[in-house]
């Protein structure tokens, strides 16, 4: 079971589905546990970067960065 592999409790996100503020938290606070595809996961995941600024700019959230 997953829940094993991680030692902790799973939540399952498809994150090609995923808004931009989700993928973030996801890249940003939980484990990665399959890559089948390194260099697709590293431009999907800079591209989640990114859309994450853009959002972020766009909803005003920038304003507590400052």
């Amino acid at each position: 079971m997953l829940t094993d592999i991680a030692k902790r409790g799973v939540d399952i996100v498809i994150l090609n589905e995923a808004s931009a503020m989700l993928r973030h938290q996801v890249f940003k606070t939980k484990q990665t546990l399959v890559v089948k595809d390194k260099k697709h996961y590293i431009n999907f995941r800079l591209k989640s970067m990114s859309d994450y600024e853009e959002y972020k700019h766009i909803s005003r959230l920038d304003i507590y960065d400052r």
